[in-house]
């Protein structure tokens, strides 16, 4: 039975094994690795008295941020309390009969459309192809669904959702009256130039919807922040199930103050590109593993070493004080797989020599 949290971000999951949080090095939860932007902890620090006040219901002020940071009209966004807010809003208000989504991918697109009663298909993703989706072999499989739920990237492959692809999927969803939720939350972190959101097509696609996070663009997972992107019709919807006062006043200006920084998305950006190549370069290296390539903030790592499973390694480094994600969990992937943020350069190393420590073990070796 495996000792790891069902999600990554959970840092007090070592004190079982007398491992502080204040001491952990948390690779499990795919964060920016900058940090919170200081113009946002400042922000936060100077508003503190507005905890004694009810936060705008509406979140007007963070909503034209938003507007403007993603150059999406003030119409058709919805500030959410985290993504996941977002991923349950539009199950509950569309109630589909059958779900699409892949495997292995996020698993609070099942959770929620499990919630809503509806029947989940999953579509698997095949290792071999490095877990991109094929669109001439998926999108037969669409006739199904009445919801499809896709990451771009996906988690936790880090595959990109090409243009092509989803120009048909979203087309083929309008034509056929199929909602298609594309998730977007590690969009701003993804590192290809050539590579950008899909936001400007909502007007196009009635039936298109975007989620965004901010939780995981500028480090906030503890404030909760997120957005859903559809047609004011639509969203207006979605709306009337949100819970009042949904979104905090200290998350709406620190959601503002984020979308200010200035450079904090391209220095991110630089980091992550530079430390992944280095983590996938050592990762690869190393006699009983096979990192996946990946085009966003993490990557995915499959063991090869004989007797050790996702578990055994969780836990081996968990004892240590590091924690990455368990993937044994993942439809679609089983107990030889696990998940890495990038992290900065030094934690990056720290957990190299871990798991060269661990890999080392006469006990993995003999078996």
């Amino acid at each position: 039975m495996s000792l790891s949290p069902p999600h990554g971000g959970n840092r007090t999951a070592a004190e079982k094994f007398g491992v502080t949080a204040a001491d952990v090095l948390d690779f499990s939860a795919n964060l920016n690795p900058l940090g919170p932007p200081p113009e946002v902890l400042a922000v936060m620090r100077e508003n503190l008295d507005l905890i004694q006040y009810y936060p705008d219901p509406e979140s007007r002020q963070l909503r034209l941020a938003l507007a403007e940071f993603l150059q999406v009209p003030p119409a058709c966004i919805l500030p959410t309390n985290g993504a996941s807010e977002a991923i349950y809003l539009l199950a509950l208000s569309r109630r589909p009969a059958r779900v699409l989504t892949l495997a292995p991918t996020f698993s609070e697109y099942a959770r929620a459309a499990a919630a809503t009663g509806a029947d989940i298909i999953f579509f698997p993703l095949d290792k071999g192809s490095s877990f991109s989706l094929p669109l001439t072999t998926f999108l037969p499989q669409c006739h199904q669904a009445d919801m499809i739920f896709l990451g771009h990237p996906n988690n936790p492959t880090g595959q990109l959702l090409e243009r092509h692809t989803l120009e048909v999927l979203a087309e083929f969803c309008q034509e056929e009256g199929i909602y298609l939720v594309v998730d977007e939350s590690f969009i701003a972190l993804v590192t290809d130039k050539e590579t950008s959101s899909y936001r400007e097509w909502i007007g196009h696609f009635p039936r298109l919807t975007i989620v965004g996070s901010l939780t995981k663009s500028f480090c906030l997972p503890g404030l909760r922040l997120g957005y859903l992107l559809a047609g004011p019709e639509l969203l207006g919807e979605v709306s009337m199930l949100q819970p009042p006062w949904s979104v905090n006043s200290l998350a709406q200006i620190a959601g503002i103050a984020a979308t200010a920084a200035s450079g904090y998305l391209e220095a991110a950006r630089r980091a992550i590109k530079q430390e992944r190549e280095f983590l996938s370069r050592a990762l690869a290296g190393m006699p009983g593993l096979r990192p996946y390539p990946s085009r966003a903030n993490f990557l995915l790592v499959e063991i090869l070493a004989p007797g050790l499973t996702s578990a055994g390694l969780w836990e081996s480094l968990a004892r240590r004080g590091i924690l990455v994600r368990d993937c044994a969990n993942f439809p679609g992937l089983g107990e030889r797989f696990f998940r890495l943020a990038i992290r900065n350069h030094w934690e990056n190393v720290r957990l190299i020599e871990a798991l060269s420590d661990l890999l080392s073990e006469r006990r993995w070796v003999e078996r």
